[in-house]
């Protein structure tokens, strides 16, 4: 039982190294590209499906500059809709202009990194290769740029 609390009580630390090393990493990122955290990208089309979605609607207004599929005269999104379902909160409180595209990006990578070292530690990867690959799929992809 004590090696138990033990192992929670190091993977807790673990996790809190995991946030704000990543989160660190991503402040640099973002400064090095002259870019907020906070910003709002033009490409922002997950937010202009979102706002379709709590408007009663599935198509979207066409704007030109986004690769948008067209059907029957109607605007849509073409991509897969899981990034519109995160969307949809954020734009519900803060409105589709206003979402800090960025901060919402950085914080899906940081689940997923944390979401990465929590499988590899049940499977008994060691503290160490369980950070660095965690970290790795997510900086070693382009997740980490993702940005709107």
């Amino acid at each position: 039982m004590e090696k138990l609390k033990s192992a929670n009580k190091e993977n807790f630390v673990n996790i809190l190294v995991i946030v704000f090393l990543s989160f660190f990493l991503f402040l640099m990122i973002f400064n090095s590209t002259s870019t907020s955290i906070l910003e709002h990208g033009a490409w922002d089309s997950y937010e202009i499906q979102a706002e379709s979605w709590l408007n009663g609607r599935l198509d979207v207004d066409n704007r030109e500059w986004l690769e948008l599929a067209i059907f029957e005269g109607k605007y849509y999104v073409s991509f897969p809709p899981l990034p519109s379902v995160i969307f949809l909160p954020f734009v519900a409180i803060f409105g589709r202009e206003n979402v800090p595209d960025n901060l919402v990006s950085v914080l899906c990578s940081i689940i997923s990194i944390v979401t990465a070292y929590t499988i590899l530690k049940k499977r008994k990867a060691s503290d160490n290769m369980a950070i660095f690959i965690g970290m790795s799929i997510v900086f070693g992809s382009g997740l980490a740029s993702l940005r709107n």
